[in-house]
């Protein structure tokens, strides 16, 4: 590479970054003297459970009256039951909960973007391994992992999809490095979204046994967990909140979701959304039927197998919001691995691709709102496309 040409991608990337820290830094700004952070933001769920937690118990987190009382606290007014924003989490992350939040709502706020940014910082140390060993460049990796725009937007909404990206870090990791066990107890991680948990890990029953062990060693670790926190009836009192949650006036979003259930209630708003909800889920069950008939018919577990699980799971799942996309992460890196065993690129570009497609992601999301969806399947479409094309097909030149 030329001199220039490695002084117009530094130029680019550090205006890139210096771009992304002055609008974020506005956002959270204008965020923290809103109303919107007592309305419209997701972590309003969050503290009414730990607050539930420390006040009545943990076992009282999941009584919808509970929390419609406790949000409505929050916001010094009645609220009707479908404007109330369920706590639908696994009870596990809850003693982080209680250590974070206090009376304050806005303090409680900021204390868990810190631990949830702490978060994404151990995840981008992790990921970032595999875009670089030294430690300048794993810096720099981590900073443009750190600064992806999904993963702020989980911030902005007081989000715990940190520790979906941390289980998601671990299991790539260690999936990459062949150890099998790690990369189950990462995924066991990500069982703070079981939807997405069960796509990710059934199909490794057919082809890498171990991963599934790992998976089900700590996920069953969690879920004593949880069972000591809530109890028996606390876990009818989730299922009895999920079935909330999916219903159609429940506040949760699902016309703007990224999913195959937010597209069809987008593209066919006459049709009974209780019909959609159906639809979304058989195409859920035949999604992950067809990816356990992938992995038994792979001779090997290749990065384009792990690419097409986390891309066809995330448009599969039932529950998809915006924040949850920073697992897209994982097909990004594997598809400028693969741009670099081609010789393509080089592994040190990684950075300012990453900080690159987040600087698209936010513009998409902020000057074309109506059509924030077309990036993020745009960008699907093509790690797919790029992941599983064939070598041969590329032409080999020196990064």
């Amino acid at each position: 590479m030329s001199i220039n040409a490695f002084r117009i991608k530094q130029a680019f990337f550090i205006a890139v970054i210096v771009i992304l820290m002055v609008v974020y830094y506005s956002i959270f700004r204008q965020l923290m003297m809103s109303q919107k952070i007592y309305e419209d933001i997701d972590f309003i769920a969050f503290y009414s459970a730990g607050r539930i937690a420390q006040v009545d118990g943990t076992a009282n987190i999941y009584k919808f009256e509970e929390q419609k009382k406790m949000e409505e606290a929050v916001k010094g007014r009645l609220i009707t039951a479908d404007e109330v924003l369920p706590f639908i989490h696994p009870a596990f992350i809850v003693p982080l909960l209680q250590l974070v939040v206090g009376t304050d709502y806005v303090s409680s706020l900021q204390r868990w973007i810190m631990v949830q940014l702490g978060l994404y910082f151990v995840s981008a140390w992790i990921i970032s391994s595999l875009m670089s060993k030294t430690l300048p460049q794993r810096f720099l990796s981590g900073i443009a992992v750190i600064l992806f725009f999904p993963a702020i937007i989980s911030l902005i909404g007081g989000q715990d999809s940190a520790i979906l990206f941390l289980g998601a870090a671990i299991w790539i990791v260690g999936l990459i490095n062949e150890d099998d066990y790690l990369a189950g107890l990462g995924l066991a991680l990500t069982t703070i979204r079981p939807h997405i948990a069960i796509v990710l890990a059934i199909p490794f029953i057919f082809k890498r046994q171990k991963v599934f062990a790992g998976f089900c060693l700590g996920a069953g670790a969690l879920l004593v967990v949880s069972l000591f926190l809530v109890g028996l009836s606390g876990i009818k009192d989730y299922m009895q909140i999920i079935a909330i949650s999916a219903g159609e006036n429940c506040n949760s979003g699902q016309t703007i979701m990224f999913n195959v259930l937010g597209c069809l209630l987008r593209s066919f708003p006459n049709v009974s959304p209780e019909l959609q909800r159906h639809i979304a889920w058989a195409v859920y069950a035949i999604a992950l039927v067809g990816l356990c008939f992938l992995w038994r018919k792979a001779r090997t577990i290749e990065p384009h197998h792990i690419g097409t699980l986390i891309l066809i799971g995330l448009f599969t799942v039932p529950h998809l919001h915006y924040h949850d996309l920073v697992i897209l992460l994982v097909p990004i890196i594997l598809s400028i691995r693969k741009a670099n065993k081609l010789g393509l690129i080089c592994l040190r570009d990684t950075p300012l691709i990453v900080t690159g497609l987040s600087l698209l992601l936010l513009i998409n999301h902020t000057l074309l709102s109506p059509y924030i969806h077309s990036i993020p399947y745009l960008l699907m479409i093509l790690l797919f496309i790029w992941l599983w094309m064939p070598e041969h097909l590329i032409k080999l030149r020196p990064a």
